[in-house]
């Protein structure tokens, strides 16, 4: 797993009060002909404009990982969080690979997230101050699948029917997205991640990056959000939940010794939650913040139980084409349509 440094968005400073230069001034004439606005006698004085090109544009993520870098304070105490760096030096890196190669199913061949905006007011700068930012999973129209042209720039992928609701509709909220000049600057949303074969809803408390042109290369880190309550719910290797994979530790995912991780985000400011687990892994008892005790397995349904992990997210790559929903998917997704049909689509220009 290649992990990409942290794109920072760097300030644009201009300058707003330049005075002119004094008629005549020759160290204002680089080419001595009096002219102080051009550096030839026929280069143009200012950039012609062009119009803008708007459309959709799709990117399909190449890398995807765990950082350990503590870059986003979640829950406002003043410390930055990040649940798989507080394991510390050296179990911390050996979990966040395992984690990023979990999410990109290394194992069983590459996954191939999209992060799709359905409509930009320049896709070439990229511009759009507005925009809404959807995360996916894709699946290769190739047949058979052929991973080899995946991040050739322009290879079409469908979207996977774990992402879509009964009306074809994306069942994460979208992020909304601020880009210019191909800075990006995003908040809020659901990044929906799998885990082996469990989708995990994870919030992006924040998300920033570049966007070249036309999207021909991408680099952006999120802080990320995964609620207890999210990942108990969704089923997981060896009968353990999700979250009780994150609890477990390095046993769980073939690294004995390691152990698992901890909520590190205090949601309910009541003080951080714990866990009681058997020898196997299971959740016997929680913990609340406040020295509650809350029996049984399914203690983390109890509605005090509300705190979060943190992670920080990294991901690269390049642009790609959106060819549709997946085949078959309305066989695929539970319940009907047939009364909540939206107005508009979120798939659709605005």
């Amino acid at each position: 797993m290649l992990r990409i440094a942290p794109v920072l968005l760097a300030a644009v400073l201009a300058c707003s009060s330049c005075a002119p230069a004094p008629e005549g001034d020759a160290s204002a004439d680089g080419d001595g002909d009096g002219d102080a606005d051009s550096d030839t006698d026929d280069a143009p004085d200012e950039e012609v404009a062009r119009d803008a090109e708007a459309g959709p544009l799709t990117l399909v993520i190449e890398d995807l990982g765990v950082l350990l870098d503590r870059l986003c304070d979640l829950d406002g105490d003043g410390v930055n969080d990040n649940a798989v760096a507080d394991l510390g030096s050296p179990q911390d890196q050996y979990l966040a690979t395992a984690l990023s190669s979990a999410l990109t199913g290394t194992a069983s061949g590459s996954r191939r997230y999209l992060a799709h905006f359905p409509w930009l007011d320049d896709v070439v700068g990229p511009n759009d101050p507005d925009a809404l930012l959807l995360f996916v999973e894709g699946k290769d129209t190739d047949e058979p699948e052929n991973a080899d042209d995946d991040l050739s720039g322009s290879e079409p992928f469908f979207i996977k029917d774990q992402y879509l609701d009964a009306c074809g509709e994306p069942r994460f909220a979208a992020a909304t997205a601020d880009i210019r000049a191909g800075e990006l600057a995003g908040s809020g949303g659901v990044l929906a991640v799998r885990y082996g074969e469990t989708v995990v809803r994870t919030s992006a408390s924040s998300l920033w990056g570049t966007i070249e042109t036309r999207g021909s290369a991408f680099e952006a880190v999120a802080c990320c959000l995964t609620e207890i309550h999210d990942l108990g719910v969704v089923p997981a290797e060896g009968g353990l939940s999700t979250l009780e994979l994150f609890l477990a530790g390095g046993g769980a995912i073939g690294i004995p010794g390691m152990p698992g991780i901890l909520p590190d985000v205090d949601l309910d400011r009541d003080g951080l939650e714990r866990f009681v687990t058997d020898d196997d892994g299971r959740i016997v008892g929680c913990l609340d913040g406040d020295g509650t005790v809350i029996d049984g397995r399914d203690c983390w349904q109890d509605a005090r139980i509300a705190d979060a992990f943190a992670l920080v997210l990294s991901m690269a790559g390049t642009s790609a084409r959106i060819a549709g929903r997946e085949p078959g998917w309305q066989s695929q997704v539970d319940g009907s349509c047939e009364a909540g049909m939206p107005d508009s689509s979120l798939w659709d220009a605005r």
